[in-house]
């Protein structure tokens, strides 16, 4: 792709690259490989930013949980190779250094590093560590526990705004710990006094975790989105049931995509709610489709 001169061409070429992708017809790690190699330098910002969020996808989703761990080293190999060549300044610059971030939420490999950026040490030449990726990285910091609730209070007493406030829910719902978790999930789904953005912020936060911490949540979240499809408006009840369906689930060894539990759990639910509202019904059956579209990735690299 990077010897492709045409800038539509190869935007086109990646397209189909990222469709093959998604269809189970290329398998995830040759895509991330692609980005790796290929990616680094490109002019088109929004197409780079789009590369970077489809490899993150693509590892959390469509890769088996056998290979994911080395898959997500050499993504980050890959992602801190382009942020050394990137220009200084540049677009692309801040591209890469927010993809470490984020793809650094599953990996201690980044700690370090993410520690020194929010110190102002070994700060690339140009980079600039605004508000914006300051809260990506106290995120990451958050969802490997490696931060507490105390040092997020102090980062968002030093610049208040709705934004960081909104990412301060975040990072505080990202810490890895089951009483924290407990507390996010009753703040989203019990409690009604969040705004759309802190709702989102929340389940946004919530949901960075592994399955021994979100296996539990996945029986409640068949129980309880009926009730709150009829007790909140749209807007909300829309978020909570979109946000909080257990989207990130591995194949488990031996067994088919349709086998997978979570998505026999589903086609359990909506065989019993035949009559339910068709827009709560629709949320389900879109995000039934992503998830087995996501187990057939996963089978394709077995």
């Amino acid at each position: 792709m990077s010897t492709i001169a045409d800038p539509l061409s190869r935007c086109l070429v990646w397209l189909a690259l990222w469709n093959a992708t998604r269809d189970a017809l290329l398998p995830a790690e040759l895509y991330l490989n692609a980005v790796v190699r290929h990616a680094g330098g490109e002019r088109d910002i929004s197409l780079l930013q789009t590369l970077a969020n489809n490899a993150i996808h693509a590892l959390s989703a469509y890769c088996p949980a056998e290979t994911r761990a080395e898959a997500r080293e050499h993504l980050i190999a890959g992602f801190r190779a382009h942020l050394t060549q990137a220009v200084p300044a540049s677009d692309e610059q801040l591209v890469w250094a927010q993809a470490l971030a984020v793809v650094g939420r599953g990996s201690d490999t980044q700690v370090a590093g993410s520690r020194a950026l929010l110190a102002g040490d070994d700060v690339p030449e140009g980079l600039s560590v605004d508000g914006d990726l300051r809260w990506l990285l106290w995120q990451q910091l958050a969802a490997r526990g490696q931060t507490t609730v105390a040092e997020l209070d102090a980062e968002l007493a030093a610049n208040t705004t709705a934004e960081f406030r909104a990412n301060h829910f975040t990072a505080v719902a990202a810490i890895p710990e089951a009483e924290g978790k407990a507390q996010a999930w009753h703040a989203a789904v019990a409690e009604t006094k969040l705004s759309n953005q802190l709702l989102s912020a929340t389940i946004s936060g919530f949901m960075m975790a592994g399955a021994e911490l979100l296996e539990p949540y996945i029986e409640p979240y068949f129980e309880v989105i009926e009730k709150i499809w009829a007790e909140r408006s749209l807007g909300i009840a829309g978020r909570i049931v979109q946000e909080l369906f257990p989207a990130h689930q591995d194949l488990l060894p031996g067994t088919l995509p349709e086998q997978q539990p979570v998505l026999v759990r589903t086609d359990r639910w909506l065989a019993e709610h035949a009559t339910a509202a068709n827009g709560l019904r629709r949320i389900i059956l879109e995000q039934r489709d992503q998830l087995l579209r996501s187990l057939r990735a996963q089978a394709l690299q077995r």
